[in-house]
């Protein structure tokens, strides 16, 4: 199990804003709205394998089976509130405490549990240096999706920019340059690592 139910539009409004003016459109330009949602999507989809991680705001079920821990790490963070843990035979837990900023929950004693089952709600902050790197992937999807790309050839230069640093990669770069577990350019890659969730 996983998103039950999102809290609003995915892409958000101002994330959709920025993808707009990233292929050249106007800020208020909705034409390719749909098509950019999509690309979103698949991006999301990519960075969420990725990082291990859970990234559209909403209410989430996430079930955890053979517990034998004090610690569990749920996917979907910062965390807003924890609706219910309910353990086997429909036993609620009880006693427990959540590290909101990571979604780190801490059992108040030793957790001995076949299934259990936590809903909960989430947040997650895809802005900053986060969003910056999944712009990043963002450009590799649109080059290979979008009908508007010539198809082959050497792809563009891209870059991404934060506080007057820059990263530049070459979408036609091939090898060394490419992360082989993901398929990511290493240094998207590099940078997405830091958002990596917490495993326990």
């Amino acid at each position: 199990m996983s998103l039950v139910t999102p809290s609003g539009p995915w892409p958000t409004d101002n994330t959709l804003k920025v993808l707009r003016v990233r292929i050249g459109l106007d800020v208020d330009d909705a034409t390719r709205d749909a098509e950019l949602t999509a690309a979103w999507g698949m991006v999301t989809a990519w960075v969420e394998v990725f990082l291990d991680r859970w990234l559209v705001p909403g209410a989430y079920s996430e079930v955890f089976t053979h517990i034998a821990r004090r610690v569990v790490s749920l996917k979907a963070y910062p965390i807003t509130d924890v609706t219910s843990m309910v353990g086997d035979m429909g036993a609620q837990v009880m006693a427990y405490h959540v590290e909101k900023s990571n979604g780190l929950v801490h059992m108040d004693g030793f957790l001995l549990a076949h299934e259990l089952e936590i809903l909960y709600t989430a947040v997650p902050d895809v802005d900053g240096p986060l969003l910056l790197a999944m712009l990043a992937v963002f450009d590799i999807v649109w080059t290979d999706l979008s009908a508007t790309q010539p198809a082959g050839g050497d792809g563009p230069v891209k870059a991404i920019s934060s506080n007057g640093a820059r990263v530049e990669f070459d979408l036609a770069a091939g090898g060394a340059d490419i992360d082989a577990g993901s398929g990511l350019p290493q240094s998207v890659a590099y940078m997405l690592n830091l958002f990596r969730r917490q495993s326990c």
